[in-house]
């Protein structure tokens, strides 16, 4: 039986909040659609890492693209008594979208990420091409599944984002495994995961 554990990654350099929370709405485009791509403290990273305890001889290390996932899974991997083998996975990245497809400036100024949250799985669940569709996600996530299905690893851990955890936690650990399993009450009632938060599964 194999132990796998997803880490969200930590925070970017500059805001100690979500990377979503507190930054205008051009920046949160930027950031969304990776025009924007920022790295992370590593010195504050490590000291919360070992302050929580995040880290438990894992054998292998897999990250999403986006340079905070690759920094913290960085950190993670100079941890410990031995160096663990880092691999950048695609099937790890964050949802595709684009928060002006999704809302006007004025309704993020006054309301905040809830609307964002909101408007984003509603167009994930009706597959509209403001966002990456359920289809997808699941399809990505069924991927990931195989793949660590074939590591030879018993314990991993695996880097990814915010908006993407929350449908790997449904999957994975309330087994939400098909299309007509979702509904608008259950995306909203899975963790809201902050940064460096994490959960485990056996396989």
């Amino acid at each position: 039986m194999k132990k796998i554990t997803f880490l969200r990654h930590a925070s970017i350099t500059g805001n100690p909040g979500a990377e979503y929370e507190n930054t205008s709405f051009d920046k949160l485009n930027d950031l969304a659609t990776l025009k924007h791509d920022p790295g992370i403290s590593s010195i504050d990273t490590r000291n919360k890492l070992l302050e929580n305890n995040k880290i438990y001889n894992y054998q292998l290390l897999l990250h999403g693209p986006s340079k905070r996932a690759m920094q913290t899974a960085r950190i993670i991997s100079k941890i410990g008594d031995k160096r663990i083998k880092s691999v950048k996975n695609n099937n790890l990245r964050e949802i595709r979208f684009t928060p002006k497809k999704l809302i006007t400036q004025d309704e993020y100024i006054k309301n905040g990420m809830p609307i964002l949250r909101e408007k984003l799985f509603k167009s994930i669940l009706s597959d509209r091409k403001n966002s990456e569709s359920l289809t997808r996600i699941i399809k990505r996530v069924q991927k990931l599944e195989q793949q660590l299905g074939k590591y030879k690893e018993l314990n991993i851990i695996c880097i990814t984002n915010g908006f993407y955890m929350r449908f790997l936690y449904l999957y994975f650990v309330k087994n939400k495994k098909e299309v007509n399993q979702f509904n608008m009450s259950i995306i909203l009632k899975a963790p809201n995961f902050s940064n460096l938060s994490s959960f485990t599964i056996n396989i």
